[in-house]
């Protein structure tokens, strides 16, 4: 029975000294530590520091609804909508207006739409092999999910509405301007974004 015991004593021993070891549950880059030695840290409450996984990146931007529902109409089927969102190419504009060179994939789309901005989040998956990517960067995401044929894109202040009908104003022969009937397609706001990389603490 003490043979028992002293051998359950040495077991808690080498758990206790086990337990002094923290480890990361991910693989990524630490910042800086938030406890210093000897500090009390308590256990699912103290962060001691942060970890981020810099590869892959996951980027979240919002669309607005009406191009939510343009887009699952266009395809009829909720079915081939998702198998046309996860085939599509995202791109990446860098803050310095350069493109990223690597394209990424559909993620995730939330499940409901924002009540305060009336947009849908989405989140799109970056490969990140040379951690070019940081998180909290801003950056663009560009998507191509259609192509309009012959279409003109114009600044919305030189659209000009009047008795439900749309004019920009035009050269006529003789170089005289004047107003021009148009028909206009959706509009295309470009999208704030940001990456965003999972903490661990």
């Amino acid at each position: 029975a003490a043979l028992d015991q002293r051998r359950a004593a040495a077991q808690r021993a080498e758990l206790d000294v086990k337990n002094t070891e923290v480890r990361s549950p991910v693989t990524g880059q630490i910042g800086l530590q938030q406890v210093e030695i000897g500090g009390l840290a308590t256990a699912d409450q103290t962060v001691l520091a942060t970890v981020s996984t810099l590869d892959p990146v996951y980027v979240t931007f919002s669309i607005p609804e009406a191009d939510y529902v343009r887009f699952m109409r266009s395809h009829g089927t909720q079915a081939a909508a998702a198998a046309q969102a996860r085939a599509a190419t995202f791109q990446l504009i860098l803050p310095d207006g350069s493109e990223y060179k690597h394209a990424g994939t559909f993620d995730f789309a939330a499940p409901s739409v924002s009540a305060t901005t009336g947009t849908l989040a989405l989140r799109a998956r970056f490969p990140n092999p040379d951690n070019l990517l940081r998180p909290r960067m801003n950056v663009r995401v560009r998507l191509v999910l259609d192509e309009v044929p012959n279409a003109l894109l114009l600044p919305q202040r030189a659209v000009t509405a009047f008795l439900n009908k749309q004019f920009v104003t035009g050269i006529r022969p003789g170089h005289h301007a004047g107003p021009r009937a148009v028909t206009l397609a959706a509009r295309a706001p470009p999208p704030a974004t940001h990456t965003y990389a999972p903490e661990h603490g």
